[in-house]
């Protein structure tokens, strides 16, 4: 067992336990190579049996007469590439300095460390093209334990490397156009393969610069077949389970696809799903989504009484209502194309809770079960 002191360098009394006795103390000192700093301190151990410094959380050096340097696997993409830089840097250098510290300290490795070292250079070039690869993606690398990778999941991110950061062909792992979900671990990546004329299957990210001119047809209940944003075609309950979702994107995508009336009450009835989402995760990315796509609804039909209540339910999530607000709730009741859902819908905003229950049961019993799935009566309090 070891004390530690992280904020100054006073010595401390050795304690024993259980027949060891053992001082750590952190040196706030940066560690460089060839003017390179990696470590802005590190950590001295004394133990019966010798001494060793430690820098960061993975590399040791043993003092003494049969001086080793020890370093082990462990940490986020960063503190690996952190790591190995710093021991290849030993292996090319031979010394490191510590500021404040008259010299150098020189290492002498031994034809295995060297060969070990050799081998890590290969290590490097992966971690570098793994953080490579989730920055593409707009993937937080912090959030990948890289000692819980199975080989399963490395084989998939070579190939994920491959395909994007080499720009191979992808045939060999596509085999139409399409979706996919690629799973590591706790990621859940979405790419689209692409297949062109001569037979050459090319991989995108799904939600990039590729994506947002794209469109696709869809069906509406008529029978109309219209121009989409390909993200509609998507539930939004999956769309928000992958780790490389972008709002932006979407959002760019159903503008650049323009508004039509057909298209009007699938992008309403989008909206209400991404709003059960929020309301189950609590993203605001999710909401932010919402408002910047029911805005552009109301910039081509801003008297629609639909968007305008759903204006007000996105405004109810982020904060209380000003009393402008709801005095012009107050006058939506008072048009002439209101409905009974909506009554119910704005006295549900308002907080009238008696009214926004009695206009509840005046609706037939199929549409109280249709309302009942839409977000605004998650904030019903009656």
């Amino acid at each position: 067992m070891f004390l530690r002191k992280e904020k100054n360098d006073k010595d401390f009394s050795p304690i024993k336990i259980n027949g060891i006795l053992a001082i750590a103390k952190v040196l706030n000192r940066k560690i460089s190579v060839d003017q390179q700093v990696y470590y802005e301190n590190y950590e001295v151990v004394t133990e019966k049996d010798g001494q060793f410094l430690k820098f960061g959380d993975n590399i040791t050096f043993h003092l003494g007469e049969q001086s080793s340097l020890n370093y082990k696997a462990n940490g986020s993409i960063e503190e690996r590439i952190r790591d190995t830089d710093f021991l290849l840097a030993i292996n090319r250098v031979g010394e490191l300095t510590i500021s404040d510290v008259p010299g150098k300290i020189s290492f002498t490795l031994t034809e295995q460390q060297k060969a070990r070292c050799k081998a890590l250079q290969q290590h490097n070039k992966y971690l570098n093209d793994l953080k490579l690869l989730l920055q593409f993606f707009g993937i937080n690398s912090s959030i990948i334990d890289i000692s819980r990778l199975t080989d399963s999941d490395n084989q998939k991110l070579g190939i994920l490397v491959s395909l994007f950061i080499y720009n191979r062909e992808g045939s060999d792992f596509f085999d139409h156009t399409g979706l996919y979900r690629v799973t590591i671990r706790d990621l859940n990546i979405a790419i689209f393969s692409l297949e062109t004329e001569d037979n050459k299957i090319y991989a995108y990210d799904y939600f990039s610069d590729f994506a947002k001119g794209l469109a696709v047809f869809g069906i509406m209940p008529n029978g109309e077949k219209v121009r989409v944003s390909p993200y509609l075609q998507v539930k939004p309950s999956e769309l928000i389970s992958y780790s490389n979702f972008k709002t932006s994107v979407i959002i760019e995508s159903i503008i650049s696809v323009g508004f039509s009336k057909a298209t009007s009450p699938v992008l309403n009835n989008f909206i209400l799903a991404l709003l059960c989402q929020y309301d189950i995760t609590k993203r605001p990315d999710i909401l932010d989504l919402c408002e910047k796509i029911n805005g552009f609804l109301l910039e081509n039909e801003n008297d629609d009484i639909n968007h305008l209540i759903n204006q007000y339910q996105i405004t109810k999530r982020k904060r209380p209502f000003t009393r402008k607000e709801q005095i012009s709730l107050l006058q939506l009741k008072q048009r002439a194309d209101i409905h009974q859902a909506a009554l119910c819908a704005i006295n549900i905003l308002l907080e009238n809770n008696v009214e926004a229950e009695y206009d509840f049961m005046q609706l037939p019993e199929e549409e109280q079960r249709a309302f009942t799935e839409y977000p605004i009566y998650s904030l019903k309090k009656w």
